[in-house]
């Protein structure tokens, strides 16, 4: 018999939920969490994979995100869809250049390769004075006369840099790796890469002349509570140089147990999600001591194979001793 060929299976807060009410006996079969349940069982759900966030590695949590310097800047806030201009979209493909030069306060902006941007975008132009202008995109997406939401501050020459990218990115945990890229203000598809230390709180403040200027070498980051802090060392001295990050983004909520919202993890998790769901709900549903030894057993095993498969294959090689 064949088989179904199919790997997309997905898990949702009211799946999970009614797995994890089923294993403790709050549900028979054939039966559904009502709306109380629901509610109960959602907040619950949100509260633990909050706190797995601190557990281990989630790999799958793990992306890219490219912070443009700002010339004689060496502090960026990282916010929910706010504070500086920051992306998941890779600069290096999402940029071209001014076609014809720009005088100040102008707002319709010609550019040699608009295909990429949309109309709800940002867009940066290098502008003479060797700073970046940014502002939204109010028209002209896909083609190559784009209108800005804020004329420029001052005049642009043709060939100049532009970058733009669709939203800003959300707050990231922490950083893992990072790099500087320098981008010439007039070539397209050239780029360098340095790699970048990545510092702690003290080490950052004892650093001297903060406002010295220069290619950025250093970084620390400080994860509030709604934004993040990136401090640089020095600060750049070009506003055509990004930091590409490594980062570890937020697990996202479940808005709402009946909607079309699936599980921000991987299937390896879905078993852990709804035993750890179950174990957390039994004080709240008086089920029995033999019950909860079970389910903790469950919920222990499942979470720890999930664990298990969420690390990174290490390789190493060696020489085997035998010399010629």
């Amino acid at each position: 018999m064949a088989t179904s060929g199919s790997v997309n299976l997905l898990a949702s807060a009211s799946g999970i939920i009614n797995e994890a009410m089923e294993l403790i006996g709050v549900l028979a079969e054939g039966e559904t969490a009502n709306s109380a349940q629901l509610a109960v069982g959602l907040r619950t759900l949100n509260y633990m994979a909050k706190a797995w966030q601190a557990r281990g590695v989630h790999l799958h949590t793990f992306q890219r995100l490219y912070v443009f310097m700002e010339k004689n800047k060496s502090q960026y806030t990282l916010g929910n869809a706010t504070g500086n201009e920051f992306t998941t979209l890779d600069p290096f493909t999402y940029s071209t250049t001014l076609s014809a030069g720009e005088p100040i306060s102008e707002t319709s902006i010609a550019v040699t390769d608009g295909s990429l941007t949309v109309d709800t975008g940002r867009m940066g132009i290098l502008l003479d004075d060797g700073t970046m202008h940014w502002a939204a995109i109010s028209s002209g997406g896909t083609t190559n006369t784009i209108t800005i939401d804020a004329g420029l501050a001052s005049a642009a020459s043709s060939g100049n840099l532009v970058y733009f990218y669709t939203a800003k990115s959300n707050r990231p945990r922490r950083i893992d790796g990072a790099v500087i890229t320098k981008k010439p203000s007039t070539a397209i598809g050239d780029a360098s890469e340095t790699r970048v230390e990545i510092i702690q709180r003290m080490d950052y403040f004892e650093l001297t002349n903060k406002g010295a200027d220069g290619q950025v070498n250093q970084i620390y980051y400080d994860a509030q509570r709604v934004t993040g802090e990136l401090y640089v060392w020095p600060q750049s001295s070009l506003s055509t140089d990004y930091l590409k990050l490594w980062v570890q983004r937020s697990i996202e909520d479940w808005d709402a147990a009946d909607a079309l919202e699936d599980a921000d993890f991987p299937q390896d998790f879905f078993e852990a999600l709804s035993t750890n769901l179950a174990k957390r709900l039994i004080p709240k549903y008086g089920v029995s001591s033999e019950v909860y030894g079970q389910i903790r057993e469950l919920a222990s095993m499942a979470l720890f194979d999930a664990e298990s498969g969420d690390t990174e294959t290490e390789y190493r090689f060696q020489p085997s001793g035998h010399g010629r």
